[in-house]
């Protein structure tokens, strides 16, 4: 038998994983609200905030696709407590059957078999951990590009509010909102790395 994601402790990682997902989802909604209103502020100003009306549909887009990689990724850790659970289960088990097995000599046939099933399933089980963590740091990675290219957004939200003349001053406020709300996105990202730990 492996340790592997079998043992409490992982249920407690992605216990705190969740809480990390839950923090970036917030983020995540902030920035799309923050992007709606910035659309409505940049038409209401006309053509001088034109280019930051389209910036600010960029970042709102960048919000929805976040939350839906933060949502994938909390479906993964649903999935992984799942497969974490039925193998931890499963271990208690094969332990059992091994002590009886040890009491018991010769060991019969059937009880034999019955360890050989139990070993292919903690197994199987494995594999689908190994593939579920595959697809969460996968995930994740994606998420951290998309940040990435959200600091890039939000920076360019900053020079069209500078270049909007006498409404500038507004909107460089909510492009400086803007930029707040990507760079705490980051290091939560990170700290989700860190939680989930090295790539299997």
């Amino acid at each position: 038998m492996q340790p592997a994601a079998s043992q409490p402790n992982e249920l407690q990682r992605v216990v705190a994983m969740r809480e990390g997902i839950k923090v970036v989802v917030a983020y995540a909604f902030r920035i799309n609200v923050l992007g709606l209103n910035a659309i409505l502020l940049a038409k209401k100003f006309g053509e001088a905030a034109s280019g930051f009306g389209v910036i600010s549909n960029e970042l709102r887009v960048f919000g929805r696709e976040l939350r839906e990689q933060m949502l994938a990724l909390n479906t993964g850790s649903v999935q992984l407590v799942s497969l974490a659970t039925r193998q931890l289960k499963l271990g208690r088990q094969m332990q059992l059957l091994q002590q009886a097995n040890a009491a018991v000599q010769p060991a019969g046939k059937h009880m034999l078999a019955a360890l050989a099933l139990q070993q292919d399933e903690f197994s199987r089980l494995q594999q689908g951990i190994s593939a579920t963590l595959l697809h969460m740091h996968e995930r994740l990675e994606a998420a951290r590009e998309s940040c990435l290219f959200g600091v890039v957004i939000a920076r360019s939200a900053r020079i069209e509010a500078a270049h909007a003349g006498p409404t500038g001053q507004e909107l460089s406020s909510t492009s400086s909102e803007f930029a707040a709300h990507v760079n705490e996105v980051l290091p939560n990202l990170q700290l989700l790395q860190q939680t989930l730990g090295r790539q299997p």
